[in-house]
């Protein structure tokens, strides 16, 4: 957000931020008995952070907004930390020296609920109320001139006609290759058709000479058992003959013994 939008919450928060600097700087380097180097760094940081950015609200300064988001993250950090450290503490206590430690322990609890509200809920609803970051408006761009604004829109329209050109020229390659491609398709159907009917016919071939193969050899087949069974028949008839012959001359020599017989 640019602007802090609700007044008293930004007064609100500007008072919170400058009690709670104020308390941690009299807590630390008033009330503390002893120095530490750590608690000394850490409260200085709160007390600046905090300092500043309640004056900052207070007075509705044009960096308040910045301010305030960086002192609510660090404060955020450190009390975590400090929270945590005084829990931690407070449990050892209660832990190592039991019914002894129960004094100290009651202390540190003490102290870290004190301490939780300012330091750990006030940065959270702080951020919450500034929001996230918004994103630096752009510079202003100084007014063209019109010979600028013609030259622009010259190079718009030569830039728009391009671009155009260029896609009529994809286009113009799509149906082409779309026109190529289709072509080249209707070509291998034909290719394979014809293919296909040379396969046919070289089939078809292929069972005719096989048809006529078969009768060939059905033909020669019966031939040879015509000519087989014209032999047999010869030598059937041969036979018959020699015998014929063969009874023949037989019954000559009877005959020729029988005339001799009585010749005799």
């Amino acid at each position: 957000m640019s602007e802090l939008l609700n007044t008293r919450a930004r007064v609100g928060f500007g008072i919170a931020n400058v009690v709670v600097a104020v308390g941690f700087a009299i807590g630390i380097f008033r009330l503390l008995p002893m120095r530490w180097w750590l608690v000394d760094t850490g409260g200085v940081v709160v007390i600046a952070l905090m300092g500043a950015s309640g004056l900052a609200l207070l007075a509705k300064h044009r960096t308040a907004e910045r301010i305030t988001r960086i002192a609510a993250f660090a404060v955020l950090a450190i009390g975590l930390a400090l929270f945590a450290t005084l829990c931690l503490t407070a449990s050892w206590l209660h832990g190592v020296y039991g019914p002894v430690g129960r004094g100290g322990a009651a202390i540190f609890a003490l102290v870290a609920a004190l301490v939780l509200p300012y330091v750990v809920l006030l940065p959270i609803a702080e951020l919450l109320w500034i929001g996230p970051r918004a994103c630096s408006p752009s510079p202003a761009r100084s007014p063209k001139k019109d010979g600028d604004k013609k030259k622009d829109e010259s190079k718009d329209q030569k830039k728009n006609d391009e671009d155009d050109k260029n896609d009529a020229s994809k286009d113009q390659k799509k149906n082409d290759a779309s026109k190529d491609q289709k072509k080249n398709d209707a070509s291998k159907d034909q290719k394979k058709n014809d293919e296909d009917d040379k396969n046919d016919a070289s089939k078809d071939q292929k069972k005719n000479d096989d048809s006529k193969d078969q009768k060939k050899n059905d033909d020669s087949k019966d031939q040879k058992k015509n000519d087989e069974d014209d032999k047999n028949d010869a030598s059937k008839d041969q036979k018959k003959n020699d015998a014929s012959k063969d009874q023949k001359k037989n019954d000559e020599d009877d005959k020729n013994e029988q005339a001799s017989g009585k010749t005799a």
